[in-house]
């Protein structure tokens, strides 16, 4: 069946209330039917070709079937991880039959904020997170008064879905400590270090504070541009350009851990122009477990945070306005 399918019909051929249908198909609170029924309407609406009208959901101060999925800065649209998780969120929302706008956030709070009210102008009903961009107090008020759906990936949202590292990055440096004692080091390109990671290094070593955490295992890689097309090569050059000059410096090193997986390439690089090799000499770890790692012809290991696994849970998730605090570990890769 073609042309503008009524809700009426929808109804008929499922046996349902015309009101249950337009719950079901607008994701309105309140709706008590049952899984099977919001399946077998869901799918009888695609089959006879019913389509929302964007125009009439604006025009009534309604959301439209678009969701917005916001980057927290341009560079993360050069990063692996990012590109793949955005790809992967599109896709499975496009089985939704939702469209998604990919707004990329920039250092100024205002702007983003401009932004985001103009999203909901346009009707968006539901954002995803992918961080926590300049604003985000504002921004995140902005949203709730619009009475629109907010869920993003890290555990500050009040609605998350989250691939947990805790457990993960505890188990890497306690790998890397059984192989090399305590002759590594962490290198970070922000003195501002996540809590998990953090909390780990504090739960492995009670005893010391963090100022000595920091001096004794933390280095910083060189300061790469801000310009956000150049990130891969900066990284590289960063980690690559760190490590020469730190393994001259403190030759007892063993073992490299480096913020994420662009840096730790780079830093394998400056391993090997000293001569040295990845996975004897040096014992190399990064994070996200980008294709660059999991292909590289030296062994890195990793972290992988279970993007593909995450995908769709956080589609269907973002989509609803119940509470959601989802939760599933990433998993330790370890390449020797």
């Amino acid at each position: 069946m073609h042309g503008n399918v009524t809700l009426k019909e929808i109804a008929a051929a499922c046996g349902v209330s015309v009101s249950a249908v337009s719950q079901i198909l607008n994701n309105k609170p309140g709706d008590f039917s049952s899984p099977q029924t919001k399946q077998k309407v869901m799918e009888t609406a695609r089959q006879m070709g019913y389509k929302k009208s964007f125009s009439y959901s604006l025009l009534h101060g309604g959301k439209t079937s678009t969701v917005a999925v916001m980057v927290h800065m341009q560079r993360g649209m050069y990063e692996e991880y990012i590109t793949d998780l955005i790809l992967q969120l599109t896709q499975e929302l496009e089985k939704k039959e939702y469209s998604s706008y990919v707004a990329v956030m920039g250092n100024d709070a205002g702007t983003n904020l401009k932004k985001v009210r103009e999203y909901i102008a346009r009707g968006v009903g539901h954002f995803i997170m992918l961080n926590r961009p300049r604003g985000y107090a504002e921004i995140s008020a902005a949203i709730h008064q619009a009475k629109a759906a907010e869920t993003g990936i890290h555990p500050w949202h009040e609605r998350c879905v989250v691939a947990d590292f805790h457990k993960a990055f505890s188990n890497l440096l306690s790998y890397i400590r059984s192989r090399v004692g305590e002759n590594y080091r962490f290198l970070t390109n922000t003195p501002v270090v996540c809590p998990v990671r953090l909390s780990v290094f504090a739960w492995q070593y009670p005893a010391l504070s963090q100022e000595k955490l920091f001096q004794k295992y933390f280095r910083y890689l060189f300061p790469i541009a801000e310009i956000p097309e150049e990130f891969p090569n900066e990284a590289f050059d960063s980690g690559c350009r760190t490590v020469m000059e730190l393994l001259q410096k403190e030759k007892n090193i063993k073992a490299l851990v480096c913020v994420n997986d662009a840096f730790a390439i780079g830093a394998a690089a400056g391993v090997r122009k000293l001569g040295l090799q990845v996975g004897k000499d040096i014992l190399i770890a990064g994070c996200n477990n980008d294709k660059t790692t999991r292909f590289a012809a030296d062994p890195i290991s990793s972290i992988d945070f279970g993007w593909r696994k995450m995908a769709p849970l956080l589609a269907e998730k973002a989509l609803t306005d119940s509470p959601c605090r989802e939760f599933f570990e990433a998993e330790l890769i370890i390449r020797e």
